[in-house]
C-alpha cells in the first residue's frame, strides 16, 4: 500500500510539473507577439544544442528561413540575432536606448562595487562619469605619451618571463 501511493504521488507531481511548463511557455508565447521569429528551444537549455559546433552556418541557413533578425534562446535568455546592414542600421539608429544596457552579474556587484565597472557596467549616470573620466584622464595622449616608459618595461619582463 506504503509503495503505491508513491507511485500516484510521483505521477501527480510529474503531470503537475509537465502542465505548470506547458502553461508557462504558452503564458510567454501568446503574451509576446512581437518578438522576432526563431526555431522553437528546449525548456531549459534553449538553442545552445542545436547550434553545434558551426554555429556560423546554422545562423545562416536560418537566415533565409526566419528573416534578417531572429531570436534564440541561450539557456534562460533571449538572444536576437541581426544578420543585414539595413536590420543593423534600422537597430542602432531607432532602438539603440533599448539595447544599449546588460544585466550584470552578481559577482560583478558584491564587495561594495554596485555598479559593476566600465566594461560590464550597467548604462546610466555612473556609466558615463566612468567613461568620461578613462577619455579624459587614461585615454588622453599626454597620459599616453607619459607612459611608454612604463609600458616598453613591462612588455621586456613578460618577454623574459615567457
Amino acid at each position: 500500500m506504503d509503495s503505491s501511493s508513491l507511485i500516484w504521488s510521483s505521477l501527480l507531481l510529474l503531470l503537475s510539473l509537465v502542465l505548470f511548463l506547458n502553461r508557462k511557455n504558452w503564458r510567454t508565447d501568446n503574451g509576446n507577439k512581437n518578438r522576432p521569429p526563431g526555431p522553437p528551444g528546449w525548456p531549459l537549455v534553449g538553442n545552445i544544442f542545436y547550434l553545434g559546433t558551426l554555429a556560423h552556418r546554422i545562423l545562416y541557413e536560418h537566415k533565409f528561413k526566419y528573416g534578417p533578425v531572429l531570436r534564440l534562446r541561450i539557456g534562460s535568455m533571449d538572444t536576437v540575432v541581426i544578420q543585414s546592414a539595413k536590420a543593423a542600421m534600422e537597430l542602432f539608429k531607432n532602438h539603440d536606448a533599448s539595447f544599449c544596457d546588460r544585466t550584470v552579474p552578481c559577482v560583478f556587484t558584491s564587495h561594495n562595487y554596485k555598479e559593476g565597472s566600465l566594461a560590464l557596467g550597467r548604462f546610466g549616470p555612473y556609466w558615463r562619469t566612468l567613461r568620461r573620466i578613462c577619455a579624459i584622464e587614461l585615454l588622453a595622449n599626454r597620459r599616453i605619451n607619459e607612459t611608454v616608459q612604463i609600458r616598453r618595461k613591462c612588455i621586456d619582463v613578460m618577454i623574459r618571463i615567457f
